[in-house]
C-alpha cells in the first residue's frame, strides 16, 4: 500500500499582465513570488523560464487575460505547460478577467465559436488544475472545465466603499438606489443588496430593461466624447422600479465596461428619470474604445465610477480623477490560501466575517488576515 503524496508547498507566480496586483497578494499572505522570467522574441514569440525549483509544489499563477488578450491567453497556457514540466503537484490559475469570457453562445444562425468555453478547455489540457475568478460573465464556463472553478462574488469587493459611502458623500437622509443595467444583471445586484442589508444598510432596487439591438454596432472610434454620450442616451430603455430612482442616490452595478454602451446609457438614464447622484460600481474595466475616458470625464452626472484592478489602469494616461480603483488583492489572497488549506472559500463568508462593522455608524474596515506559511 503506498503512502499518499505529502502536500507540497504553496508556490506564486505572475503573469505579465497585473504584476501589481500579483505583488499586493504576495505582500498579503506573505509568499514571495517566484523568479520566473517571460521574455519575448524578435518576432512575437513568448518564451517561459523558471529559475525556482518547484517540484511537488501547489502552483498558483496569477494572470488577467487582459490588454493583448491573445498574448496573455497563450502566456497563461505556456506558463501553466511549464510549470506541468517543472513538476509542480498542482496547478491553480487566478484569472481575475478571463478572456473571450463574454462569447458564451453560438450565433442564432450560424456556427460561431463560444471561445468562453473554449479558453477554459485550453486551460485544461494545457495542465492546470483549478481556476480563480471573479464576477464571471457567465457562470456556465465553469461546465466545461472538470475540475473546480470558484467564482468569487462581487459584493466581496464592493460591499465595502458603499457602506463608506454610505457614512460619507451619501449621508444626506436621500435613500439610496442599487441599479441592474440590464435584466441578467438582476441577480449580482441583489447578491449585493442582500449582503449589504446583512450589514446593516437598506437600499432599494431599479432595474433597467434595454433593446439589445442597436448595441450590436460599435461606435465610430472618431466621435467627440459628446456625441458619443449623445448616441448612448438614443438607446432604448425602460426602467423597473422608477420611483425607488427620483430624488435618490442611484449605484449601478455591473461586471464589464466594454466599449461603455452600458455604463453611459444607464448613467443618463437616471439622469433623466431625476436621479440625486449616479455612481457606478464595475469589476472589469475593459474599456477598448479610445474615447472612453474621455466619455466618462465629460459624463457630468456621473460623480464617481468604482473599478478593481482585475484589469491594470496604470499604464494609461487618460483616466479621470471620478476613476477609482478598488484592490481585489485581500479577497484573492483570501482565495488562495483556501484553496491550499481546502478551508472554506470566501463567498461562503458572511459580510461581517470580512467586514469590521459599526451597527451604528456602518463605518467598515478590512479585518485583515496575515498568513505565515512554512515554506
Amino acid at each position: 500500500m503506498s503512502l499518499p503524496a505529502p502536500q507540497g508547498s504553496i508556490c506564486l507566480v505572475a503573469g505579465s499582465a497585473i504584476p501589481d496586483l500579483a505583488q499586493a497578494i504576495s505582500d498579503y499572505i506573505n509568499v514571495p513570488l517566484l523568479d520566473c522570467v517571460v521574455g519575448r522574441f524578435n518576432d512575437g514569440e513568448i518564451s517561459i523560464e523558471i529559475r525556482d525549483n518547484v517540484r511537488n509544489n501547489h502552483v498558483f499563477i496569477i494572470q488577467s487575460t487582459c490588454a493583448n488578450v491573445n498574448d496573455t491567453t497563450i502566456e497563461l497556457l505556456l506558463m501553466a505547460r511549464t510549470f506541468v514540466r517543472a513538476n509542480a503537484q498542482q496547478i491553480t490559475v487566478v484569472i481575475p478577467y478571463i478572456g473571450y469570457s463574454r462569447q458564451d453562445t453560438g450565433a442564432t444562425n450560424n456556427v460561431a465559436t463560444v471561445a468562453g468555453a473554449d479558453v477554459v478547455m485550453l486551460l485544461q489540457a494545457a495542465g492546470v488544475t483549478d481556476i480563480i475568478s471573479l464576477n464571471l460573465h457567465s457562470d456556465q464556463i465553469g461546465g466545461f472545465f472538470s475540475g473546480s472553478v470558484d467564482n468569487l462574488k462581487p459584493w466581496l469587493v464592493f460591499v465595502e466603499p458603499i457602506l463608506k459611502l454610505a457614512v460619507s458623500e451619501m449621508d444626506d437622509g436621500a435613500a439610496i438606489t442599487l441599479v441592474a443595467p440590464s435584466a441578467k444583471a438582476v441577480p449580482r445586484v441583489q447578491e449585493v443588496r442582500a449582503k449589504l442589508l446583512e450589514a446593516g444598510l437598506d437600499t432599494n432596487l431599479a432595474v433597467i430593461i434595454r433593446d439589445v439591438t442597436p448595441l450590436q454596432s460599435v461606435p465610430d472610434a472618431s466621435l467627440t466624447a459628446e456625441a458619443l454620450i449623445q448616441t448612448k442616451a438614443k438607446l432604448s430603455r425602460t426602467m423597473v422600479g422608477e420611483e425607488y430612482v427620483v430624488d435618490a442616490h442611484c449605484i449601478m452595478i455591473d461586471d464589464i465596461a466594454f466599449s461603455g454602451n452600458t455604463l453611459f446609457g444607464t448613467v443618463e438614464c437616471l439622469d433623466a428619470a431625476g436621479a440625486r447622484s449616479v455612481r457606478a460600481f464595475v469589476t472589469h474595466p475593459v474599456f477598448s474604445q479610445p474615447t472612453c475616458m474621455a466619455t466618462i470625464a465629460a459624463l457630468d452626472p456621473l460623480v464617481a465610477l468604482y473599478v478593481t484592478d482585475s484589469i491594470p489602469l496604470s499604464s494609461r494616461d487618460d483616466v479621470p480623477d471620478k476613476v477609482h480603483v478598488v484592490t481585489t488583492a485581500e479577497i484573492f489572497g483570501e482565495a488562495i490560501i483556501r484553496t491550499y488549506s481546502s478551508e472554506v472559500l470566501p463567498n461562503n463568508i458572511s459580510s461581517r466575517d470580512i467586514l469590521d462593522l459599526s451597527s451604528s455608524s456602518l463605518t467598515a474596515s478590512p479585518r485583515r488576515r496575515r498568513f505565515h506559511l512554512n515554506q
